[in-house]
């Protein structure tokens, strides 16, 4: 937040392997990105036969990063 406004920015990119559609993963976010108040979002390519989109996920909650 900056002045009443979330502030977007990226903070940390971290590029993962591919997993079937409806599969769970368990691994964890390395939350070690600057101090402060953060939301995950999470993006993933979902092809298709015929083409594909984008699907975007954001975490539900704000997590505060601690030094």
């Amino acid at each position: 937040m900056q002045n009443g406004h979330v502030l977007a920015q990226k903070d940390k990119e971290q590029t993962l392997n591919s997993i079937s559609a409806g599969a769970q993963d368990n691994r964890t976010w390395s939350a070690n990105g600057k101090p402060g108040h953060h939301m995950l979002e999470v993006r993933a390519w979902r092809g298709l036969p015929n083409g594909g989109d984008w699907v975007v996920a954001w975490s539900p909650d704000i997590v505060d990063v601690v030094k």
